[in-house]
This record gives C-alpha cells, sequence and structure tokens, in this order.
C-alpha cells in the first residue's frame, strides 16, 4: 500500500475569502499539478476555508514550498494528525482536569506512561451527579495498550 501524502491549503486571514471552493479556484488557477510533477488523488475541503490535497506520489510535498502563497494570501502546511479519543464513564465528578490524568495512571498501575499522555479534553454526561463521563486524548501507543 502506498504512503499517502497530504498538504493543506489555506488563507492567511480567512475572511478575505468566501469559502473553500474559493480558495480551490485559486490554487487551479496559478498552478498546473503536471508541471510541479503529481497528480491529485483527493482534494477536499478542510475548516477555516481550506483545501487538502492529497496524493501518493511524494512531490506533492513541493508544495510546502511553493514561492508565490505569498502573493495569492494563502499558506501551505502539512496537516495536524488527532490523536484518539476515549470515553471515560463513571468518574467521580470531584476529579478535576488536572487530577484526572494522574489518577488514570495510579489508578491502571501504568509505568511506561506519564500525565502527558493523557490530555482530558471535556465532561460530558448528567449534570450535579457523583459520577460524570470524560473525553480523552490519549497516544497511539496508550490507546493500544488499553486494548490489550
Amino acid at each position: 500500500m502506498k504512503a499517502i501524502h497530504k498538504v493543506e491549503i489555506s488563507p492567511v486571514n480567512p475572511e478575505e475569502f468566501a469559502s473553500s471552493e474559493a480558495v480551490k479556484d485559486s490554487i487551479l488557477a496559478k498552478i498546473n499539478p503536471v508541471t510541479i510533477g503529481f497528480a491529485p488523488s483527493k482534494v477536499y475541503y478542510a475548516r477555516n476555508k481550506g483545501v487538502v490535497i492529497e496524493s501518493h506520489d511524494s512531490n506533492v510535498n513541493k508544495l510546502l514550498d511553493f514561492p508565490e502563497w505569498a502573493s495569492l494570501k494563502l499558506k501551505a502546511s502539512s496537516p495536524k494528525k488527532r490523536l484518539p479519543r476515549l470515553s471515560i464513564f463513571g468518574v467521580p465528578s470531584f476529579l478535576t482536569k488536572e487530577n484526572l490524568a494522574k489518577a488514570i495512571i495510579d489508578q491502571n498501575n501504568v509505568e511506561t506512561f506519564n500525565t502527558e499522555d493523557i490530555n482530558p479534553v471535556h465532561k460530558f454526561g448528567p449534570r450535579g451527579q457523583k459520577l460524570v463521563h470524560w473525553a480523552v486524548e490519549v497516544t497511539p501507543a496508550l490507546r493500544l495498550s488499553c486494548y490489550h
């Protein structure tokens, strides 16, 4: 299976463009993928009026250093990878965001991970109860260890 290379192109000031489609049109008016040496396999819209270009060819990464982005008022970057999220049910409501990661590690005797591997995102579930639920972002390694 070939690797998928992605480049996210977004406006420097999102108010200057009407939509992601306008950004895509300005990109296509200025760039010919054949001259750069790649064939896009997928182009889709991203948040903040951005566009993501996917390709199986690593030449798509040349877009990161394309000199004309400044004149188009655009910027190119590699898309941020999201961490996996887990839902934790039945957490005592007195635990704060800061104490939750430490409590999880202490309770599970996980010595290979530390509190930076767990990022509590938000509480959810019924309010005013003794137990609440938490959505937490974890590293991929920690997620795998939860299932083994």
